[in-house]
């Protein structure tokens, strides 16, 4: 027979006080709500709105109210004004993501260059002769320059280089072009990976087998620069040239697809094999591409000798 349970719950655990001086303040564009420890006022909870004298304000009670520690959560950049008048008064500011409930000392991971640059400036004494203003300017361009690096840094990670550092600017023209072209394609804010043509239809013939072909066409038709190296090395087998003719139906006209070859280009349609679908995956790869053809010894040969 199953036991019954008791209708009795057991009560989770009191968790530790680790901050007993401390306030929570949730700020908005208009309106800060600000709570303390019910013992330190009879109204532990307040409202506040968002002018200078209104800020003042709130940082004296929270100071009459023996609070060291604040806990803030806040959307977009309200918080600075806040932020720096409590820092001044002494009290320890924690930014916090509040779907997690995760403190982050001094600093919100989307508005972390906008706080480097606030730290820069309360070092550089020349910075207080700007007005709030210009100040605020240069902690707007430092967060847009911030977010960037931060969104190149995210495509190139997802792009799989094997190169990371390779740049247009320094291209050599027969080893780390593609690479380079990634590189310049994710500072314009293009999706870009990069991937070697065994490993593409390696891919596809598991995708086919554990039946996520058509999940993984779709994510190859999104990246806006496809790069496909070491293509049409081997002959390709019934079911990768018509997985491949999928791919350069999604992406044409639509996307940018570049492939790198030893072969030239007038025997990639013998690799492909079949006649038909050769000539589909090459009407829409080479009549309106642009194309490189390089010459000399390999990069790798001439670095092979520096070596030497």
């Amino acid at each position: 027979m199953a036991k019954k349970r008791s209708g009795k719950s057991k009560a989770a655990p009191t968790p530790p006080v680790v901050h007993p001086n401390a306030a929570g303040i949730d700020i908005g564009a208009t309106e800060i709500f600000v709570a303390v420890p019910v013992d330190r006022d009879q109204s532990p909870v307040r409202s506040f709105h968002t002018f200078t004298q209104d800020l003042c304000a709130l940082a004296d009670w929270l100071q009459q109210c023996g609070i060291q520690t604040v806990a803030m959560e806040s959307t977009g950049v309200y918080w600075i004004p806040l932020f720096q008048i409590l820092e001044a008064r002494g009290l320890k500011v924690c930014l916090v993501n509040a779907h997690y409930a995760k403190n982050v000392p001094g600093r919100r991971t989307d508005v972390l260059g906008m706080v480097e640059a606030l730290k820069a400036q309360e070092q550089d004494p020349s910075a207080r002769e700007l007005s709030f203003l210009e100040r605020f300017g240069l902690l707007v361009d430092q967060q847009w320059n911030w977010r960037e690096n931060q969104a190149l840094s995210r495509r190139l990670k997802n792009a799989k280089l094997r190169t990371p550092n390779a740049c247009v600017e320094e291209i050599d023209f027969r080893t780390g072009t593609d690479h380079a072209l990634i590189e310049a394609a994710g500072r314009d804010g293009y999706a870009a990976l990069y991937t070697r043509a065994q490993s593409l239809f390696r891919d596809l013939a598991m995708a086919r087998a554990d039946g996520s072909l058509r999940s993984l066409l779709a994510r190859l038709s999104r990246i806006d620069v496809l790069v496909i190296d070491d293509w049409a090395m081997a002959p390709l087998s019934e079911s990768e040239r018509r997985d491949f003719w999928e791919i350069c139906e999604d992406r044409y006209q639509v996307r940018s697809t570049i492939l790198t070859s030893q072969l030239p280009v007038s025997r990639w349609h013998e690799q492909i094999g079949d006649p038909t679908l050769a000539d589909g995956i090459l009407d829409r790869l080479v009549h309106n591409a642009h194309r490189i053809e390089m010459r000399g010894d390999s990069m790798r040969k001439n670095r092979g000798k520096a070596a030497g």
